[in-house]
């Protein structure tokens, strides 16, 4: 049986909560302290039922997708994360590295097969400078204006400030000139750093 939209605010006896439900019923946005009080909450089902509610409102039953393509141009990589099966040292035979027309023609492949996206991530190469990482982007964004280019995880952008002396906000300052759009949501997400510590020490931390 279906909730009914009415029904929600009482799931909670939480006032606050509460309000908010009632504010998000009737089409009302949220302040940033009302939406962080959700956040911090832990009303992760309450807060599911908020988010329902209004993708159901907006998109109905309909569900999207988009054509995109994973490109990874080496698997070399400067780590030894204890789980990782995909990286491997430089000169170990399952070692690999795509050259910049390599990558192109990849990226073409996805534009001619309607692909809007590409997602590129990798190993973390000793050897690559940090023209590599940023030549990438761009060289893709002027071939393709129109490709959505998801690119470097956050332990390759914690790489790229190391190699380069610059601050993470100038290296996304940086890729976001070339022509990134948007960066994966992975790499540093081990938040207990004693069990970071025991299988990818030298990873960067959530910090």
């Amino acid at each position: 049986m279906e909730l009914k939209t009415e029904e929600i605010p009482k799931l909670t006896g939480d006032r606050n909560l509460r309000r908010i439900a009632e504010k998000v019923l009737e089409d009302r946005r949220l302040s940033e302290e009302e939406a962080l009080y959700l956040f911090e909450s832990g009303e992760l089902t309450f807060t599911g039922l908020l988010a329902e509610y209004l993708c159901r409102k907006k998109n109905g039953r309909n569900a999207y997708f988009i054509v995109n393509r994973q490109i990874n141009p080496t698997n070399v990589c400067v780590y030894r994360c204890s789980f990782c099966a995909f990286g491997v040292g430089r000169k170990d035979p399952r070692a690999y590295e795509l050259d910049l027309e390599q990558i192109l023609r990849k990226v073409e492949d996805t534009y001619r097969a309607g692909g809007r996206e590409v997602h590129i991530v990798g190993g973390v190469p000793p050897h690559w400078d940090y023209s590599m990482y940023i030549g990438i982007v761009r060289e893709i964004k002027r071939r393709f204006p129109d490709m959505c280019i998801k690119a470097w995880t956050a332990v390759e952008i914690n790489h790229m400030a190391k190699i380069s002396g610059k601050s993470y906000r100038e290296v996304l300052e940086d890729l976001k000139e070339a022509g990134l759009s948007a960066i994966p949501g992975g790499g540093a997400e081990i938040f207990s750093e004693r069990v970071r510590r025991i299988i990818a020490p030298s990873k960067a931390s959530a910090e």
